[in-house]
């Protein structure tokens, strides 16, 4: 917390916010739910639920997790967590319209490319 802060640096929270507020444009808070958001996502990342990935990163409620995900991610947790999931699956093979043989060229008996001649 900010009074913890303090009191290791030995300065006022004042001056710390203050501090925070004009060197990052974002006040302390702000900066400790964004911590904490990049805390659950890398929890949300290795499969948690939504839930255990925003007690363990720190907050005291789903509601004051979702708001603070949304404001840092711009997504919900629960979409956040479903495209980290689409984005592990492996790409779909695509089907070629066409029959093979129109798609490469022919061998011929004697293994030159290209069409039979005479």
């Amino acid at each position: 917390t900010l009074d913890i802060l303090a009191e290791q640096l030995h300065l006022s929270k004042y001056y710390i916010s203050h501090v925070f507020t004009e060197r990052l444009n974002l006040s302390f808070p702000d900066f400790i739910n964004g911590l904490r958001v990049e805390s659950a996502c890398r929890r949300l990342d290795r499969g948690y639920s939504v839930t255990d990935a925003a007690f363990e990163a720190g907050f005291n409620s789903i509601r004051s997790f979702n708001r603070n995900f949304e404001r840092v991610k711009g997504v919900a947790p629960s979409e956040y967590k479903k495209q980290v999931r689409n984005a592990a699956k492996p790409p779909e093979t695509q089907q070629d319209d066409e029959p093979e043989e129109k798609a490469e060229k022919t061998v011929d008996k004697r293994g030159k490319m290209g069409y039979d001649t005479p």
